[in-house]
């Protein structure tokens, strides 16, 4: 039965890239747009236009914005973070926030056929966020000994300690 799980869920997969590989294929091989242009009363077209962005503009008054805002508003909450929080506090909303991206790690083991991973991962989730106090402390990984699952792109925060914003 096992083996049979996987066959239909390969067939699923391999079906469904072929099909969206039908409209993405001639997709990525058109042509490039060239520009058409209206000079002397005619429509021609210019094989050497530069790149033209229409919103050029309002992108780099974003862009200003996002610097002005990280510089004088996100660095400064960091530093204040990591000065007032202690380390002890920052890998408790670390854990945290790795007990809630379970279900990421979940759907991304079941979907390899790893269900011993899967399993392992809803383990791991209910025990942490029962005895771990909503997943604060990771009773899994030192009490129960379950290690986390290694799927590749699974993980999305750092296993090290806090991050430190550099000044």
């Amino acid at each position: 039965m096992h083996v049979q799980v996987r066959l239909v869920l390969l067939a699923v997969v391999a079906s469904w890239i072929l099909g969206i590989h039908l409209y993405i294929a001639p997709a990525l091989s058109a042509e490039p747009l060239q520009e058409v242009v209206r000079g002397q009363g005619k429509l021609g077209i210019h094989d050497n236009t530069e790149d033209y962005d229409p919103w050029e503009p309002f992108n780099r008054k974003i862009f200003t914005l996002n610097c002005a805002l990280d510089r004088y508003v996100l660095r400064p909450v960091a530093t204040g973070y990591n000065s007032i929080v202690l380390e002890g506090e920052q890998h408790a909303i670390h854990n945290m926030l790795d007990n809630v991206a379970m279900p990421k790690r979940l759907i991304n083991s079941l979907l390899q056929g790893k269900f011993q991973g899967a399993g392992r991962e809803l383990a791991r989730f209910l025990i942490n966020t029962t005895l771990g106090v909503g997943g604060m402390a990771d009773v899994a990984k030192y009490q129960f000994h379950i290690e986390e699952s290694d799927e590749a792109g699974a993980r999305r925060w750092p296993t090290m300690g806090p991050a430190r914003v550099p000044i």
